[in-house]
């Protein structure tokens, strides 16, 4: 008679085991890490109507020139407008524009960020000059990479004076900004056009880029490129950080998260598609929410029936389906519990019949 008990208790058991951990299951679902959701910092695609008067323009943008006075290396001489929607940009000598202040960019500090943009360069004093959006910005100190006309770069922090560079040729990652397919590694000319640096040569001028600077407060800075006709997988690497760089031991020694653009020099063109997120991905893209009404529909309505039935203004995502359904599934299962001990039951209840008998 033991026998048979033992024997009922473990089917019961086994049963109700083959159940339970499915609500177990179901109560641990909501303890999951949320999967990282990168922000939207800044935006400018300079959407708006055309404006020659630099003052003007910069009062559409919300940007303010940088002087000497206000900390900045040098006094401002170039020039832009609005045009046609992009940032039009005249050279002359380096001029800071402040994109966003200290404290707008304070609460992203000690996070990475990337700072991506579009740019075509026109005419230039010279093959060597640029264009770029800086980060950290301080007035002397700050952090660069200047693409140059010339299919050359440079990654580097701007310190009292002086430029010191993140990274360094190395050959089993080739990406080195300042290579010059010299022994030291290919150029951005050779990975973008196919085409040997030359020092004096306007390359890109006529030749949309894409420029992505991932700013990573534990990896250092990185750059990527692509012509600005490709898409997302075509970006290059065209620099990584190098712990021989001989800024790597002054990457954020000084307190600043000011983002500002600045005119390199005698360098024209225009400047399109300017996006800051944090994270080190590709741009963010929005999130679709589906609920569950909306993929388990009885009726199945027409599309139009759906859009006249769902107004924009009643959001779906204030519904919570599952807690709804949740008493349901409980009941089930004490049901499916229920039966296993009946029918464990009547199984000793034989046997015990049988031992009788005998």
């Amino acid at each position: 008679m033991k026998k048979r008990l033992l024997t009922w208790l473990i089917t019961t058991a086994l049963i109700a085991s083959a159940v339970l951990p499915a609500a177990a299951s179901e109560d641990t679902a909501s303890d999951t890490a949320a999967v990282f959701q990168p922000e939207i910092i800044y935006e400018q695609n300079f959407d708006m109507p055309d404006e020659s008067d630099e003052a003007k323009a910069l009062a559409q943008l919300n940007w303010t020139v940088q002087t000497k006075a206000m900390g900045a290396y040098t006094d401002p001489t170039a020039k832009i407008s609005i045009a046609d929607g992009r940032l039009a940009v005249v050279g002359a000598s380096d001029t800071y524009y402040l994109m966003l202040t200290e404290e707008q960019m304070a609460p992203y500090d000690g996070k990475t960020i990337t700072i991506q943009y579009e740019m075509e360069y026109t005419t230039a004093g010279n093959a060597s000059r640029y264009f770029c959006i800086l980060a950290n910005y301080a007035g002397q100190k700050y952090n660069s990479f200047h693409f140059r006309n010339n299919g050359c770069a440079n990654n580097q922090a701007h310190l009292d004076g002086g430029w010191r560079t993140y990274d360094a040729y190395n050959p089993s990652i080739d990406a080195y900004a300042a290579a010059t397919d010299s022994g030291n590694g290919s150029s951005i000319s050779m990975k973008l056009l196919g085409k040997k640096y030359e020092s004096n040569v306007t390359r890109f001028s006529g030749i949309p880029v894409t420029v992505r600077y991932v700013l990573d407060p534990d990896a250092g800075i990185s750059a990527y490129m692509k012509l600005a006709e490709h898409d997302e997988g075509a970006f290059v690497l065209v620099s990584a950080p190098d712990p021989n760089g001989d800024a790597t031991p002054y990457y954020r020694t000084w307190d600043a998260n000011a983002i500002c653009l600045k005119i390199g020099g005698s360098q024209n063109g225009y400047i399109d598609n300017i996006a800051i997120w944090t994270g080190n991905g590709n741009y963010p893209q929005p999130v679709e929410e589906t609920t569950v009404e909306e993929t388990e529909t009885v009726e199945e309505p027409t599309e139009s029936e759906q859009i006249t039935e769902e107004p924009a203004d009643e959001p779906e995502t204030e519904k919570e389906p599952e807690k709804v359904r949740e008493p349901q599934t409980i009941v089930n299962k004490i049901a499916i519990c229920a039966v296993a001990l009946f029918g464990g039951f009547i199984v000793y209840k034989k046997g015990k019949q049988e031992e009788q008998t005998k």
